[in-house]
């Protein structure tokens, strides 16, 4: 468990209070905008309208257009998500939902699929670093010990939010022919004016670096970047920044030996399908949600269990028969997961595991995955059985899950570069590319309905392989430290201890003003007591040597000689 004197005690409320349910509106908002790409194709299915439609689009043609937002993202998420810290997280967000919110309004506009086409491939440019970018803002301010359960509450309350994106879509699309503009253009409209908007908020609100965070005090933000900091000179030397009232931002510079790290460790690219398989997953989820929760209790007159693909989006989209109903009994399991995925996070950040918090409900997950495969709903008892084996699972599952395999990614990255990198590669194709397969005919076909086995099959065979992934990255770790620490628990314990007084004169050291009182310090020693005085004042009277000193009496502190010392 994390132990906090009084002053950080308060500096993590205070982060918590003004940054981390912000940065959940955020990625709601994004989480939206992907979800009513999915439920614009449509907007009236009794009269066909919508997207598709309008722009002579058959579904090949709708498929490209999500993968084209894909293709746009992979090929631009690194070097944006390496600007955050160069050009400030304020000033990015700020850029990025402004530049967004102008193209999702733009797409109003378009009148044939290649013009559709064009924007998503620019929303998908634009919208590349967003995800990995509040992964890497969240290190600035939180430990390792404290990230997961602050990427629990964004990612679950964020899903579990966007759930009722269907509703949104629903609503906003009532105002069809309203001013001569079509359904789903009100809702991309919408859409658009929304992420404007919340662009002006970011960049009035949104600090860029702890060094410059406004609503601190001078000393807090000298702590908050002691946290986030990693140890490597151009960090450590931040921390003077925050001393007086007058900050300044802090420098960057780019590591390519840090970036190269991260692209040849296999560990990074198995986490980053174990994402995109959970990503995928999920994304079909937000499809399949409605539906379950229609077919599942007596929510319409009509008989739902034996309805077709057409009939059940009808019942679904219209009021009287039950559309409010099947979209809030299809967001209540995302509400649980929420809760249950606050209790994970916080006894995986209190632990310090992150695998089998994460292989575990993946696990269930995927078994839930497997009743709503195998059990159809037009059995006695067998629509709240899905509902309550199948769905809920597999939601709280996923849910779960997420926030620690992106804690897993960051763990123990050390740099600015290693760490966009990593956060970069992790998140990007889960983002870019997941929405495309929840969109396939293919999982979805007509002749499956109400139930698609074969997605939730699919699905849940995905999830499966994405735990066993975790757990092939958990005994890869293993390898690495048995390698690493293949010697007796007491030597352990003591190369340890030893490292730790290492890591105090390395931190000294980075400190001109320490530096230069620490050498006056040793020339006065040295001219008062003769040469050779500072080694033995190392050796009793140094901080780093009195903690030395302090494990076992200080019989191994020779393990460091003066050449040791930095």
């Amino acid at each position: 468990m994390v132990e906090y004197d009084p002053q950080e005690r308060e500096l993590v409320k205070t982060l918590d209070r003004k940054l981390v349910p912000f940065l959940a509106v955020l990625y709601f908002c994004v989480l939206l905008d992907r979800s009513v790409q999915l439920h614009t194709r449509i907007t009236n299915p009794r009269t066909r309208a919508g997207l598709e439609r309008d722009l002579h689009m058959n579904e090949v043609n709708f498929i490209w257009s999500l993968l084209s937002f894909g293709i746009g993202s992979i090929a631009t998420v690194l070097p944006l998500t390496l600007l955050v810290r160069k050009v400030g997280a304020s000033n990015w967000f700020c850029e990025c939902f402004v530049c967004w919110g102008i193209i999702t309004a733009s797409t109003a506009g378009a009148t044939n699929w290649p013009g559709f086409l064009v924007t998503r491939l620019l929303l998908g440019i634009v919208q590349s670093g967003f995800v990995p970018a509040i992964l890497v803002y969240v290190v600035y301010f939180y430990t390792k010990e404290e990230s997961a359960t602050r990427y629990s509450f964004i990612v679950s309350w964020a899903t579990a939010a966007s759930s009722i994106s269907g509703l949104f879509t629903h609503y906003v699309s009532r105002a069809d022919g309203q001013g001569g503009i079509a359904g789903w253009q009100w809702t991309y409209i919408m859409e658009g004016l929304i992420g404007i908007f919340m662009g002006v908020v970011t960049w009035l609100h949104l600090p860029s670096y702890p060094e410059t965070c406004h609503f601190l005090s001078p000393a807090d933000r000298v702590l908050a970047s002691a946290r986030g900091r990693d140890g490597e000179e151009d960090d450590t030397s931040l921390l003077t920044t925050g001393i007086t009232k007058k900050t300044r931002e802090p420098t960057y510079r780019f590591h390519y030996i840090q970036l190269l790290d991260v692209v040849k460790d296999v560990r990074t690219w198995l986490l980053a399908l174990a994402y995109f398989l959970i990503s995928s997953a999920l994304d079909c989820l937000i499809v399949l949600s409605p539906e379950v929760a229609a077919t599942s209790f007596d929510i319409s007159h009509l008989l739902l269990r034996n309805s077709t693909s057409d009939q059940l989006e009808v019942i679904i989209s219209d009021d009287e028969d039950g559309s409010l109903s099947a979209n809030l009994l299809s967001t209540a399991p995302y509400a649980l997961a929420g809760i249950l995925a606050w209790a994970v996070a916080v006894h995986s950040d209190k632990t310090g595991e992150r695998a089998m918090h994460a292989a575990i409900p993946l696990m269930l997950s995927s078994t839930g995955f497997g009743f709503l495969a195998i059990l159809p709903p037009r059995f006695p008892g067998a629509g709240p059985a899905r509902y309550f084996m199948g769905l809920i699972p597999a939601v709280c599952g996923l849910i779960i899950a997420s926030p620690c395999v992106v804690s897993y990614a960051m763990d123990g990255t050390q740099g600015d570069t290693t760490r966009a990198a990593r956060a970069a590669i992790t998140v990007s194709f889960g983002h870019a590319f997941g929405i495309a397969l929840a969109g396939s005919p293919d999982l979805f076909r007509d002749s499956n309905a109400p139930t698609y086995p074969m997605a939730c099959m699919v699905s849940g065979i995905a999830v499966g392989v994405a735990a066993a992934l975790l757990l092939l990255v958990r005994w890869f770790n293993k390898q690495e430290e048995e390698s690493m620490w293949g010697k007796a628990p007491g030597l352990r314990r003591l190369l340890n201890d030893a490292d730790e007084a290492k890591a105090w004169d390395v931190e000294l050291s980075n400190f001109d003003f320490l530096k230069s009182e620490r050498d006056d310090l040793a020339s006065d020693e040295e001219g008062q007591f003769g040469p050779g005085s500072k080694s033995k004042g190392r050796a009793g009277g140094s901080s780093s040597g009195g903690r030395r000193a302090q494990t076992d009496g200080g019989g191994y502190g020779g393990l460091w000689d003066e050449s040791d010392d930095m």
